[in-house]
């Protein structure tokens, strides 16, 4: 895979040790005598310096894209993204400003769990309170379990348990923030990163929002979560399971405080991360598990700053975190 790539030292090594081919791309003049620089004594198969041109040329090859200094806005008005993207804005007070992929923690591009022992970790890590007990009856996998004793629907739920308490393990080990010596803005931490869910159909739920809900019940971040209800109709959210299941979420209890909003159709979404989506506090992490995104979607995501993933829940378990969460850089007490 090859890379494309506007600056940022930290994340082409990462990158290069990941096993991409990766192109340092600057405008012509002291940025691109730089970039040769950096690139000198590497193998030109490995690291390369080219000349920056609008995204609209990027190359079809290009996997992973960084920009610096440029905002979502410049960088995906006309062009759909690659698959892996971001850029860094300017630094603020709370740290540099960063749009797409690039939110997400770098070091977990490189970070690996131990699968097999999560696997045999076969007791439960945490205590399931009545609120989510309730969630879990949402689950298509608990409802097999409850109507059969087959070996295969008590493996699959317990599957989908798993990746629950896999997910929870990694946020409490996180939830600590870190200081740093000899920079701007010394405290670093994870926060949870506001996800905005997308569902489309009112015959069941999604098993991903409700592992996602079981999750934020039981996190020690504040999980900030919207529900975007497209094309359920006017009697869409008063129909079960949507009513009830949004009832608990909504409820205020076990730090569920989840907003749904609606849309007569997918137009409407469409106008929302046009129109609105920019005006958030946080660019949209948007998660659609029950059908492919459409390519414009994933653009109008991206000019807002945002990442439209297919999925949320991958078997990776730190590629899963870098999904969940962001980076908040703090200058620490006054």
């Amino acid at each position: 895979a090859q890379v494309w790539w506007g600056g940022g030292s930290r994340e082409i090594v990462l990158l290069l040790l990941s096993g991409h081919v990766a192109s340092l791309a600057a405008p012509r003049g002291s940025a691109l005598d730089l970039a040769k620089e950096l690139a000198d004594g590497f193998p030109p198969a490995l690291l390369q310096s080219v000349e920056a041109g609008p995204t609209i040329t990027l190359p079809a090859m290009v996997r992973t894209f960084r920009s610096v200094g440029c905002s979502a806005g410049e960088l995906w008005t006309d062009r759909v993204p690659p698959a892996d993207f971001g850029n860094f804005g300017p630094h603020s007070s709370r740290g540099r400003i960063s749009g797409g992929m690039a939110a997400a923690a770098s070091p977990f591009m490189l970070a690996q769990t131990n699968l097999t022992a999560l696997e045999n970790c076969s007791e439960p890590r945490f205590e399931f309170g009545k609120d989510v007990e309730e969630l879990t009856e949402f689950l298509s996998t608990r409802r097999s379990e409850a109507s059969t004793t087959s070996p295969q629907a008590l493996s699959a739920y317990a599957c989908g348990v798993g990746q629950v308490h896999n997910l929870l393990d990694l946020l409490w080990s996180f939830r600590e923030p870190v200081v740093l010596d000899g920079v701007s803005n010394p405290v670093v931490s994870l926060a949870a990163a506001h996800k905005h869910f997308i569902i489309t159909g009112n015959s069941a739920m999604p098993d991903d929002i409700v592992k996602a809900s079981i999750v934020a019940a039981l996190s020690p971040l504040r999980e900030k979560v919207t529900l975007h209800a497209v094309g359920l109709g006017v009697q869409g959210l008063l129909r079960d399971p949507m009513l009830s299941f949004c009832r608990i979420v909504q409820s205020g209890r076990s730090g569920l405080e989840w907003q749904v909003r609606e849309h007569k159709n997918w137009s409407g979404l469409l106008a929302w991360l046009h129109e609105s989506a920019g005006d958030e506090p946080e660019p949209p992490q948007l998660i659609s598990t029950q059908r492919q995104i459409e390519i414009e979607i994933r653009r109008r995501c991206a000019e807002s700053g945002g990442v439209a993933w297919a999925s949320l829940f991958v078997p990776e378990p730190c590629e899963q975190l870098r999904r969940w969460t962001t980076i908040l850089e703090d200058s620490g007490p006054a």
